[in-house]
């Protein structure tokens, strides 16, 4: 190792009695010149560390770790990353540091993946795939043995901090947004979560910030997605209504389930349009909350009945039937205040927009060209 590294390590640990991670790369060594200034920012990060505005977004999945530096070498490049980690959910299983690029002071994110084979496909795949402008600036990649390691911008404020806050959103917004997924579409990619939270806004730019869903549909058939309940499809939530069916069948003949297309995308943008121009969510978002645990509930309720036989036939019958009664309910419901949202949704242009967007038949909806097109004419 060389001996600069060496000495930042042990000032480190002399600071925090904590290890603190290295990371090697192709470069080996840190330009002496820059030392004294990292040393330098190690002190500051560590004086306002406890500063650091969380946001409430991330708070369920904060924890606080020993403050730690992560050295890249590569390209001579350096980030110090802060001492707050936040985990994002099981999906993708990485860990987000927020931190600095050393070399301009820019706040950046570091996205640590455990190298499986589902992270090249979800998370890398697309984002090497894409053009660089429609996710977050990424600034390095570094693989080690067991880890994949992402250096990102760092978001400044997401589409949902504007809804919340019931702050207008502009036209050219909507384009990018638009622009974005036709971008990703035209690559036959499904990103899979379009959704307030994962739309980032640095300096009036558009950004998708979360592809641990995105699939590539040149290589894979793609029957139900984990992402947020409340922004499923209608052709999402008919293929868990029947694989749930499917399973408790005695038959082995099982009604096939669909393949899921680019207009899932479009669902949740039309979702994503709702909450913008009417700064609230969709009638149906709860609904579908509940309907999604009423399917995993009705899924635990037969797999626990399936292997303690002892149970009486007609209460084990009685309960499955209690359950399936709940998911129907839930769905009708659904079908409803999806009928009556589209039914007093007005004429504006976005309204008409809307109306296209949130066809309960796919094939019926606007694609992403389209929906940019009709964006460009009216929302100029």
């Amino acid at each position: 190792m060389d001996p600069s590294v060496s000495l930042v390590k042990t000032i480190i640990q002399n600071l925090n009695s904590t290890s603190c991670t290295y990371i090697p790369s192709k470069s080996k060594s840190i330009d002496p010149e820059d030392l004294g200034k990292i040393i330098q920012k190690i002190f500051d990060l560590q004086k306002k560390s406890h500063e650091i505005p969380l946001r409430e977004k991330l708070s369920k999945k904060i924890t606080k770790l020993p403050f730690s530096i992560l050295f890249s070498t590569f390209k001579n490049n350096y980030y110090i990353p802060l001492p707050i980690a936040i985990t994002q959910g099981s999906v993708s299983k990485a860990t987000l540091v927020v931190g600095v690029y050393f070399k301009n002071d820019s706040e950046i994110t570091t996205k640590i993946f455990a190298k499986v084979p589902t992270t090249k496909i979800s998370e890398i795949d697309p984002l090497e795939k894409i053009k660089q402008a429609y996710s977050l600036p990424t600034y390095d990649r570094i693989e080690t043995k067991n880890k994949i390691i992402l250096i990102q911008e760092l978001e400044k404020l997401k589409l949902s901090d504007f809804i919340r806050f019931k702050k207008n959103v502009s036209g050219v917004t909507c384009k990018q947004i638009a622009k974005h997924l036709e971008n990703l579409h035209q690559n036959n990619i499904l990103y899979g979560d379009l959704r307030p939270e994962t739309i980032a806004i640095n300096e009036q730019m558009i950004h998708f910030t979360f592809f641990a869903n995105s699939k590539d549909l040149n290589k894979f058939l793609v029957y139900s997605i984990g992402s947020n309940p409340c922004y499923n499809a209608p052709e999402i939530i008919e293929n868990l209504i029947i694989d749930s069916q499917n399973l408790m069948k005695e038959s082995k003949f099982h009604e096939p389930l669909q393949p899921l297309t680019l207009k899932v995308d479009m669902w949740c943008l039309g979702c994503v349009f709702y909450q913008i121009t009417y700064k609230k969510a969709c009638p149906w978002f709860s609904t579908l909350s509940e309907l999604i645990h009423a399917l995993e509930n009705l899924k635990l309720i037969y797999k626990e009945i399936f292997f303690d036989q002892t149970q009486d036939n007609d209460l084990r019958n009685n309960l499955l039937k209690t359950n399936i009664d709940a998911v129907n309910l839930l769905f009708s419901s659904f079908q409803e205040k999806h009928k009556k949202t589209l039914q007093w949704i007005g004429n504006t242009p976005m309204e008409n927009l809307l109306r296209s967007l949130l066809q309960w038949d796919e094939n019926n909806r606007f694609s992403a060209e389209k929906t940019f097109q009709f964006l460009d004419t009216y929302l100029n």
